[in-house]
């Protein structure tokens, strides 16, 4: 995929994904942040907890316009407005979670956003994302081209696992001739088992898949059953305990 920062004119490549998101942003920078001294897992957990919390009050969100270019119908883009959660741009089919020779764009506004908890086990490990965002994100669109125009003056974004802190204007086009797949074909289209591990559907996307099913033949999950009871008084000491962390430290970035 080519990035590109349309006033800055500055292009980079990204491989595996694209993200667009203040949360996605400040959590891989929470590894340099807090390297030299809580350490990077501390960094990286801290600002996953901070910016979830955060979408609820919509402090996580960033304004703009997603502009989206389809493959079939490139003259005719889809275009929305909205506070978005998070973006993600990359080559595996939200059903599956494998790569594949399409570019798509999965996107979760603030009114998408399925609460803390539902999105703290999105990243239970080896993390919901491998499994496909179909089972948690609200929207998916095939896509040749997507441009991003924040209304603020700069976009919080994360290049394969690298945060940029891009221009106003972002734009990622598909470049499948930019690099050579190696493995053998056909491509896998369904991964083990263990990555589809996944939580109970979110409301939004399973109002998607209804209106969406997958393709015949493509291997998609079933609803997970309901949550099991929980010790509740358990959670609540836990989350006190991480909000007050949180507090304490919320202002040092």
């Amino acid at each position: 995929m080519k990035v590109r920062e349309v006033v800055e004119e500055t292009e980079r490549v990204s491989f595996e994904a694209v993200h667009v998101g203040l949360m996605a942003h400040r959590v891989c920078r929470g590894a340099s942040d807090w390297r030299s001294t809580l350490g990077t897992t501390f960094g990286i957990f801290l600002n996953l907890i901070k910016y979830n919390i955060g979408a609820i009050a919509r402090r996580s969100c960033v304004a703009g316009v997603l502009t989206v270019h389809s493959p079939d119908q490139a003259n005719n883009p889809m275009v929305m407005v909205g506070d978005f959660f998070w973006i993600v741009v990359s080559h595996r089919n939200p059903y599956t979670g494998c790569v594949g020779p399409d570019m798509w764009v999965s996107t979760m506004t603030r009114g998408e956003f399925p609460g803390f908890a539902r999105m703290m086990a999105f990243f239970k490990p080896p993390m919901e994302h491998f499994a496909g965002l179909a089972y948690s994100f609200g929207q998916h669109y095939r896509a040749s081209k997507i441009q991003f125009q924040s209304d603020g003056p700069w976009t919080p974004a994360v290049l394969d696992g690298d945060p940029v802190a891009a221009g106003k204007l972002l734009q990622v086009e598909h470049a499948p001739a930019a690099w050579n797949v190696v493995a053998e074909k056909p491509l896998p289209t369904e991964l083990p088992t263990e990555y589809y591990d996944v939580p109970q559907l979110s409301a939004p996307a399973e109002h998607w898949l209804a209106e969406h099913p997958a393709p015949e033949g493509t291997h998609v999950l079933a609803p997970a059953a309901a949550p099991k009871q929980v010790n509740v008084w358990g959670w609540a000491l836990g989350a006190a305990v991480a909000g007050a962390v949180a507090v304490a430290v919320y202002f040092k970035h």
